[in-house]
């Protein structure tokens, strides 16, 4: 049996560009995704996940399927690996 590492998604956001509420997913976070709003300023959202392996992650404004953008990103195994999303 391989045990996977655990490791630790920072997920930095940053409202700059005008967007007021941002949807923000991937396979981090299982199914789930979590809401993001402009009002509350940068934030920084920290989820624990398996390591050592590529993760997947999208982001859109509110209801704005169109203009839904992913990203793909390598967890590195008993650390942290930051992703900031200016929005």
């Amino acid at each position: 049996m391989v045990l996977d590492p655990e490791a630790w998604l920072k997920v930095i956001t940053i409202p700059n560009l005008g967007i007021h509420h941002l949807d923000v997913g991937g396979d981090f976070l299982g199914a789930a995704s979590f809401d993001v709003y402009a009002s509350d300023g940068n934030q920084e959202h920290f989820f624990q996940t398996s390591g050592n392996r590529t993760k997947h992650i999208f982001w859109l404004p509110w209801g704005e399927v169109d203009q839904a953008v992913f990203d793909s990103i390598y967890v590195h195994g008993l650390d942290t690996t930051t992703y900031t999303i200016h929005y």
